[in-house]
């Protein structure tokens, strides 16, 4: 409402002063609307209705309680007045003379004009007023990086600019439209809404890509009445709904609810577009920001972790390098973990087969926690955890096996940080390996000696005479002391390819089972009682010095149940030569305790079989190679033949008629014509040159047949 003076402007039949015509007012009103100036087309308009109409002050309002308002106002009196109407604009104007014919429509006309200019005025003004506050929403939104900060965002400042009740915005997960953030709402469920193409507005909008928007949401029949129950409950009536595209591609709808009854206008659609268009810039800008973010710090975690492998690779490499040298200088298993605590500041400990400590660093650490490890998990790598110590960090320990030619040698246990796997790992490793090259280079030297040991034993069992000398100096240089009495001993392998879960032609893995079984041997005999031993195939040969029958048993047997220990199901049998042989004369020994063996195979014996004690068994069950007779015939008959030739005796012959007489002294005496005493005194003699106790059944049986070979020889002779 605007008040204007009419002193300012001549009344009309005033000399000079002529009202002005209705070009100049276009002109005038053109000129205030260009510049944006409302005032300034309010003053032009008053003041050319005042000049028409010689009223004393114009009162331009735009409602009746306006006109009612101006006309209580009135210092002229309410009979002084005229009122010019347009459908948006009113001129009142105080002290005018009757506007009647023409001049009421030029007036009219006028006003027309004014209420066009100021309706322009207002519509640039609402233009600016809302593409400012776009542009503060643009601001806001766009300053927001964090997504659910952006969705709060959006709907705050939709709601304002929309002067809706409920805002939300939708985002598409495969199929659905997901809510994922919403305001102004009264249910919890409104916030969880989840809707598929056709449901709802929203769903609607998700279905054609275009804007929708209902007049009331309980009685549009043109949605789904999917969630007319939660309408009901949010008491909306009016809806409002846009796309939200990037790339040509929907990813959400931006939606609007209100309460009172009203009708969202195509201006409300545009703008809700706008608004859709920049919330989904926003949520790009921070789906690109939060990736940003991540990537950034991934790349910071990445950094971090590369340089922490680096700092362990840089260790691992001086672990590596301290290790070789260890292993260079042959100073073994405790120089590995010396090196390993020196280089780490770490416990190191090395545990054999059985677990009983090999090495240790530092001296003084209690190896018990570690050995219970490995009792708990055998062979497996495994990890223990110490208990912190009052501030220290909790700190770890780990067992890597020791591994060679496929035998678990033992292991190597490091006590660490419980934060430096890597470093833990990777050092674990190495001195595994470490371990493994000084045990490499232990078999090795061991091997190359045993080696050298195989060849004196088979040169002692095998070779001429000046190899058998020679592999007897040979033995003496290696350390070996060869007794002067010996016997051969010889095992045999019935079932190891069944044990050992083999197929016979893996030939390689085969021998390696063989080379453990002769290990086992080796470990377990005192080299006092075993002072060689070797493998061919699925046989083991070997030299001891125990000349008695009982002692030579019992140490087979402790063999026998050290192999057993280990391969139970493995049939391993033993036979032995006679005792008393010295290094030239073990071929004999050797074709003994083959002929041992062949007795113990065809008479099923399971325990150790000795030649010694198979008396004339093993002329029955020898082969192609056995013992020449000659050395049995002769063990009983030579010294009789010596004594008989010597003494002019007749022990032989009186041995021989003894047998012919059944064994019956009596006879025997009377059938060689002499006294009983004589017969008696002559079989004394023979006992104490042969040894025989002719007063058993085995030494008679033996006597009787080695007289009987003889008499086959002179015969065959």
């Amino acid at each position: 409402m605007t008040f204007t003076d009419a002193s300012t402007w001549l009344l009309p039949g005033q000399p000079g002063h002529p009202v002005p015509g209705e070009a100049a007012l276009e002109e005038l009103l053109c000129a205030a609307a260009a510049d944006g100036d409302r005032e300034g087309a309010v003053s032009v308009l008053s003041g050319h209705l005042a000049a028409l109409t010689g009223a004393a002050r114009v009162h331009l309002v735009e409602t009746a309680a306006d006109v009612s308002e101006a006309l209580a106002g009135d210092p002229t009196g309410p009979g002084r007045f005229e009122l010019v109407r347009t459908p948006t604009l009113t001129a009142v104007l105080h002290g005018a003379a009757d506007l009647t014919g023409a001049r009421r429509e030029t007036a009219e006309r006028a006003l027309r004009w004014g209420a066009a200019a100021l309706r322009l005025l207002d519509v640039a003004r609402n233009a600016r007023r809302e593409a400012a506050a776009l542009q503060d929403t643009a601001a806001q939104i766009l300053r927001v990086r964090d997504v659910e900060q952006v969705l709060l965002s959006i709907n705050e400042c939709t709601l304002g600019l929309l002067q809706a009740d409920i805002c939300g915005v939708f985002l598409r997960e495969g199929d659905e439209l997901v809510m994922r953030g919403c305001v102004g709402n009264h249910s919890v469920e409104t916030s969880r809404l989840r809707m598929r193409r056709g449901q709802g507005l929203a769903g609607q909008v998700f279905s054609t890509g275009v804007p929708g928007r209902v007049a009331n949401y309980l009685t549009d029949r043109s949605i789904s009445q999917d969630f007319m129950s939660l309408a009901a409950t949010e008491q909306t009536l009016s809806a409002l709904a846009a796309p939200m595209r990037t790339h040509g591609e929907l990813i959400g709808v931006l939606e609007v609810w209100r309460r009172r009854p009203s009708v969202f206008a195509d201006d409300d659609t545009l703008r809700l577009e706008a608004l859709a268009n920049l919330a989904t810039i926003a949520i790009d800008n921070a789906r690109l920001h939060s990736a940003h973010e991540r990537s950034v710090a991934d790349l910071h975690s990445a950094h971090r972790e590369l340089a922490a492998k680096l700092t362990t690779l840089g260790r691992s490499a001086a672990v590596q390098r301290s290790l070789l040298d260890t292993v260079l200088t042959g100073i073994g298993h405790t120089g590995i973990v010396a090196a390993l605590f020196e280089e780490l500041r770490w416990p190191a400990v090395v545990l054999g087969p059985g677990g009983q400590p090999v090495a240790c660093c530092p001296q003084a650490l209690d190896t018990g926690p570690l050995q219970d490890m490995l009792r708990r998990h055998g062979a497996r790598p495994a990890e223990h955890s110490f208990p912190a110590a009052g501030d220290a960090p909790p700190r770890i320990a780990r067992a890597h096996p020791i591994v060679l030619d496929g035998e678990v040698r033992g292991h190597v246990c490091l006590i660490a940080d419980a934060g430096d796997t890597d470093l833990l790992e990777s050092a674990l490793s190495q001195a595994a390996m470490a371990c493994c090259l000084v045990e490499l280079q232990q078999q090795t030297a061991s091997r190359a000696r045993a080696q050298a040991c195989d060849e004196v034993l088979w040169d002692l069992l095998d070779g001429p005479v000046e190899q058998r000398s020679a592999a007897r100096s040979r033995a003496a240089s290696l350390g070996v002391r060869l007794p002067r009495s010996m016997r051969v001993v010889h095992a045999a392998l019935d079932n190891v390819a069944e044990v050992a879960r083999l197929p016979e032609q893996d030939s390689e893995s085969l021998d390696r089972v063989r080379r453990q079984v002769l290990r086992c041997v080796r470990e377990h005999a005192p080299p006092a009682q075993l002072s060689l031993a070797a493998q061919r195939g699925d046989w083991i040969i070997g030299v001891s010095g125990l000349a008695g029958a009982g002692e030579i048993r019992v140490l087979l047997e402790s063999l026998s149940a050290a192999v057993a220990e280990r391969w139970p199901d493995l049939r391993l049998r033993w036979a032995a030569s006679g005792a008393g042989h010295d290094a030239l004369g073990l071929p004999q020994a050797l074709n003994e305790a083959r002929a041992a063996m062949g007795a113990a195979r065809r008479l099923s014996l399971t325990g150790p079989c000795l030649y010694d004690e198979l008396g004339v068994v093993r002329l029955l069950v020898g082969g192609h190679e056995d013992p020449d007779l000659k050395k049995f015939v002769s063990a009983i008959t030579q010294p009789l033949l010596d004594y008989d030739a010597s003494h002019d005796g007749a022990l032989v012959e009186t041995l021989r008629v003894f047998f012919q007489a059944d064994c019956s002294q009596r006879v025997a005496a009377e059938r060689l014509f002499i006294h009983h005493k004589t017969l008696r005194y002559r079989l004394e003699q023979i006992r104490a040159l042969t040894g025989l106790d002719l007063s058993t059944h085995a030494d008679r049986v033996r006597a009787d047949l080695a007289l009987q070979l003889l008499e086959v020889a002179r015969t065959a002779g």
